[in-house]
């Protein structure tokens, strides 16, 4: 399981998890994950959608992702308007818009998308599972 230079976009759960919950993770997907020659990023829709969530009272208000970039020396990935033909091409496998844009994201970016939600791996995209 060694993708040895390769780009990783983490989906929000997994960001959250490296910082809160690393027991969730699996040593072999962290071993990959902390590979000197891998690079890893959040995307800015994660950032979105941890807000969205603590405002509505769905998720811890101390979650902060900011920790998890710092920690692991991730970047963080901008949303741009070019995913968003990608995005409206996708089939509805997975109805959350989020995590659509991870997918569009991590496809035109050529990132392999590290997830714990088995549903993402429908899509045409390299997936790293948790």
């Amino acid at each position: 399981m060694s993708d040895t230079g390769s780009s990783y976009l983490l989906d929000t759960n997994m960001a959250i998890w490296l910082d809160r919950d690393i027991k969730r993770v699996s040593l072999a997907v962290l071993k990959v994950l902390q590979e000197s020659d891998s690079r890893l990023y959040v995307s800015a829709v994660s950032f979105w959608e941890l807000s969205i969530k603590q405002g509505l009272g769905k998720i811890d208000g101390d979650i902060r992702l900011e920790r998890s970039l710092e920690t692991y020396g991730m970047q963080e990935l901008g949303i741009s308007s070019k995913y968003t033909d990608t995005v409206r091409g996708l089939p509805m496998l997975h109805g959350d818009p989020f995590d659509r844009m991870l997918v569009a994201q991590a496809m035109v970016e050529g990132m392999v998308l590290v997830t714990g939600d088995r549903r993402l791996a429908g899509y045409p995209v390299a997936v790293l599972q948790v």
